[in-house]
């Protein structure tokens, strides 16, 4: 049987995936990568103030709600959630304006699976110096896509729709899971967090230079 809002449905998503890249938004795309990653260098930045001690986990005090001047008391270890997601968007953002900047006249890439999108990329490039730079970056995409950064220590628990930090419930019920993050978030972890940001931004930029 025929039905209007299918049919409607159909050419919406027909047009959705004919779009071609826009080149004048091109910039926005690496502008917008790069704030999304800073954001989360910043939030890092924030996490390690609430450190009593090298060694220590993230207090209670609600040092970031306190500076916010919220009336919430929400404790300063879930700052981790905000800061992961910036990182992996910024990820995702720079992926896809890397692909559309090799080709202008390429369809946006779809989805929010960066693992994929970065392989995708990696067929893109005919520069050794960039596909080399992709190299040493997809490691660090692994760890986020995994959640093997804190979460678990294999790999069969992907985050193919890039929010495992985004919601506390999954569309991908295989997605790793948050938890325990009293016990989990140290110094050490927020560290590590913040120099996988710097180092993608800096690998992204040399390759974006490159291409």
């Amino acid at each position: 049987m025929f039905s209007p809002l299918r049919y409607e449905n159909d050419l919406f998503k027909n047009y959705m995936t004919k779009t071609k890249s826009n080149v004048k938004k091109h910039y926005n795309w690496l502008m917008g990568a790069d704030m999304y990653l800073a954001t989360s260098c910043i939030l890092c930045n924030e996490m390690l103030k609430s450190f009593t001690s090298p060694i220590a986990c993230l207090n209670n005090d609600q040092q970031i709600d306190k500076k916010c001047e919220f009336t919430s008391v929400n404790p300063d270890y879930e700052m981790l959630l905000p800061a992961v997601f910036n990182l992996k968007h910024g990820i995702e953002l720079y992926l896809k304006a890397l692909t559309m900047t090799i080709n202008e006249n390429v369809e946006y890439p779809e989805g929010h699976d960066i693992l994929k999108i970065a392989k995708n990329l990696k067929k893109e490039l005919k520069a050794e110096s960039c596909k080399k730079l992709l190299n040493e970056t997809i490691p660090v995409v692994e760890k986020y896509y995994y959640g093997t950064y804190a979460f678990t220590k294999n790999k069969n628990c992907p985050d193919k729709k890039n929010e495992a930090e985004r919601y506390p419930e999954y569309k991908n019920k295989s997605c790793y899971e948050i938890c325990n993050l009293f016990i989990i978030v140290n110094c050490d972890l927020v560290k590590s967090i913040k120099k996988d940001c710097q180092k993608v931004q800096k690998n992204f930029r040399e390759i974006y230079k490159k291409i």
